[in-house]
């Protein structure tokens, strides 16, 4: 069977040829339960860009996922409305804006006991925490969320960064610092989430790995209990 590297070269996406999270990261952590990976959901479909021969195209990574789990539907989500994407067997799009917490929870309860759910979308700190808090409660037990491209924590803080990208607010306790202190104390801290979202994290999270790949290239998986 195609790793998620190899099935990657048909879908080119940054996840391989840039990040190498499918090498590193992901094909470690799916590779034990590709078989029984029935539900999926990715938060971001994609940008149109040429990477030197690479042809990226919104929904690549839709397809990797597809091809890779061959027994799951896939869902992904954006702000954009797509039309025009071809081969979408077993891929649905829909539209979300993740930056409003209101639709995010909404949407959130349309999602029932989900195997996987990644966030590639806008990478904003808010936007990534919000839909983290509302969507971990779609997973089921033993479920993964992946919480991708992390150093947007870390830019947030760097003026001409975060003013470059709209990574969001300085100051705020980031979605990674957020993952660190879990690691080591157990407990959830944010600055955008009430008592009530962070004692359902504390309370549901089994585990939190983070990737260190590169500067720009920092991921997690986090399992459900």
């Amino acid at each position: 069977m195609e790793t998620l590297s190899q099935i990657s070269k048909k879908y080119p996406t940054d996840k391989d040829f840039e990040h190498k999270y499918y090498e590193n990261v992901y094909e470690p952590a799916f590779s034990p339960i590709r078989e029984n990976v029935k539900k999926l959901c990715e938060v971001g479909v994609g940008l149109t860009y040429d990477w030197g021969e690479l042809k990226i195209r919104p929904g690549n990574s839709l397809k990797v996922w597809r091809d890779y789990f061959t027994n799951a539907e896939i869902l992904g989500l954006d702000i954009v409305k797509f039309e025009n994407i071809d081969d979408l067997n077993r891929i649905t799009i829909d539209w979300l804006d993740q930056s409003k917490k209101d639709l995010v929870e909404e949407y959130s309860k349309k999602l029932v006991d989900y195997d996987v759910i990644i966030d590639d979308g806008s990478h904003n700190v808010y936007d990534q925490t919000i839909t983290f808090s509302s969507f971990f409660k779609s997973l089921k037990s033993g479920g993964i969320y992946v919480l991708e491209d992390l150093h947007s924590s870390i830019e947030v803080n760097i003026p001409e960064k975060t003013k470059i990208w709209g990574w969001g607010e300085p100051g705020y306790i980031t979605p990674l610092e957020m993952l660190e202190h879990f690691q080591k104390n157990g407990k959830i801290i944010n600055d955008y989430l009430d008592e009530e979202e962070m004692n359902y994290l504390e309370q549901n999270i089994k585990s939190v790995e983070i990737f260190k790949l590169k500067n720009t290239s920092i991921t997690s998986i986090i399992i459900k209990k």
